[in-house]
């Protein structure tokens, strides 16, 4: 079984090498990012003891730094810098604590604070601009009725947009409310805090539609909080940046993770139409996988996102805004600038991230981190990782939980037939970990876990 994974060829390569020393050649079963995504210290120690278990891991391997600088990687003095710590904390009064969230009732979350009228100032005065432009709307599209509190949020500029509308008026008009309705989106995926994203989101895609009967209801909302948001990460992103540039000069290339696909716009049209950094030859282009828009009016096909890396690792731009998606796979060496725009979730990101940046004396920058996942919890949890690792010991393996394993294993098989006869193979694995990557060998198969950054590493001969 091959996952299909960027770094395919990597393991095609040791699936050759193993071939050449072994009697039969190994079968590939997976790749993952860390050995565990756990945080705290008694689930790191579980994580790693049941991957030991279930593969029956009797070696680790390090690297040494020698070897990583070899392979191509010279990251490894990074150091990680918090720049605004306080910003997560200036949320909205009455919002629920941040490790509280829970993802799924994040649209009825909202709706009971704006019932209770308890949302935001903003929220509620945007929800009241969208009210007019309802209103004005149902004389042109008798059959529309608003989606709000009866579709999810992905789906209702879609709705809007799909009614056919009766001259230039009506169309004008539903552009203006479907670009509305995803403003509001981003408030509810964020529970709120994201004014500034929601914000900036308007300023973009309101500017090229027809004014008129658009400017009546959204214009004057998109002054007065102009001059209340403060933009505090904005700013700081900018700040960060036009810093890097000048100690960099033309050497610069960063990578902005953000957490949205629709972010990723946002941010990348904030930095090419701020004129301190346009003037400064910051240039930004946006990266997101192409399996689904960003927004009925953002989207990025398979072929321009193949453009945006390609221009980025030819230096044709100096910063590509990404979501995840870049966390792994992508390779560019010239990488000296890693910016976390929004929170680090966990320490696989964390290490993924980072390890992007590839150059001697890189760059990794977080600009606000979770109270309840800060940045010193993350390299902490990294830290005892290494630390398991360095001191594993194949004694360690618990009888008992291998014989669970086995039961586990035996039902994997008899759900998954195809999988059966690469199971059946067995045999001894070592796991080969560095601060960059882990590859995990067995004399008859092979799983890769990449850990943290370097891409090309001098194969490990397990004896």
């Amino acid at each position: 079984m091959v996952k299909e994974h960027p770094y395919r060829k990597i393991a095609t390569s040791l699936e050759k090498d193993f071939g050449r020393r072994q009697k039969s050649s190994p079968t590939i079963l997976g790749l993952t990012a860390s050995l565990t995504y756990a945080q705290k210290a008694g689930k790191i120690t579980k994580g790693i003891d049941e991957l030991a278990t279930k593969l029956r891991v009797n070696a680790i391997l390090t690297a040494t730094d020698d070897e990583l600088s070899q392979g191509g990687y010279n990251g490894g003095t990074i150091e990680d810098e918090l720049r605004k710590h306080d910003l997560e904390q200036q949320v909205i009064p009455g919002l629920v604590a941040i490790a509280d969230r829970k993802p799924h009732l994040t649209l009825s979350t909202f709706w009971g604070r704006v019932d209770a009228k308890k949302a935001s100032p903003f929220a509620t005065d945007l929800l009241q601009v969208i009210a007019k432009l309802e209103s004005l709307l149902s004389p042109e599209l008798p059959s529309f009725v608003s989606p709000m509190r009866t579709a999810k949020t992905a789906e209702w500029a879609e709705y809007v947009l799909g009614i056919k509308a009766q001259g230039t008026t009506g169309t004008v008009l539903q552009q203006t409310l479907a670009h509305c309705y995803e403003a509001v989106r981003i408030l509810v995926n964020s529970w709120e805090q994201d004014q500034d994203m929601s914000y900036i989101y308007l300023e973009m895609s309101l500017g090229p539609i027809v004014t008129g009967v658009s400017e009546a209801t959204s214009e004057g909302f998109l002054k007065k909080y102009s001059k209340i948001l403060t933009f505090a990460k904005f700013v700081e992103l900018e700040n960060v940046l036009l810093q890097q540039k000048t100690s960099r000069l033309a050497d610069l290339r960063a990578i902005v993770f953000v957490q949205t696909k629709v972010s990723a716009h946002v941010v990348a049209h904030f930095i090419n139409k701020k004129r301190s950094m346009s003037s400064a030859g910051l240039e930004a282009l946006h990266l997101y996988a192409a399996d689904s828009p960003a927004t009925p009016f953002l989207k990025l096909s398979k072929a321009k996102a193949k453009e945006h890396v390609a221009k980025f690792a030819d230096a044709r731009i100096n910063i590509l805004v990404t979501t995840s998606v870049a966390e792994e796979g992508m390779d560019v060496p010239e990488a000296n600038c890693v910016v976390c725009f929004d929170p680090l979730l966990n320490v696989v990101s964390l290490t993924q991230r980072r390890g992007r940046a590839r150059q001697a004396a890189s760059s990794h920058v977080v600009l606000t981190q979770r109270n309840d996942r800060t940045l010193a919890d993350l390299i902490g949890a990294e830290l005892l990782q290494r630390k398991l690792v360095r001191e594993f010991r194949p004694s360690e393996l618990d009888p008992a939980a291998l014989v669970a394993a086995d039961r586990e294993a035996q039902a994997a098989r008899e759900r998954n037939p195809g999988a059966q006869a690469a199971l059946r193979k067995g045999g001894q694995v070592y796991i080969c970990v560095c601060k960059s990557i882990v590859y995990v060998y067995t004399f008859r198969y092979v799983c890769i876990f990449f850990s943290r950054d370097c891409v090309h590493l001098r194969i490990f001969a397990c004896t």
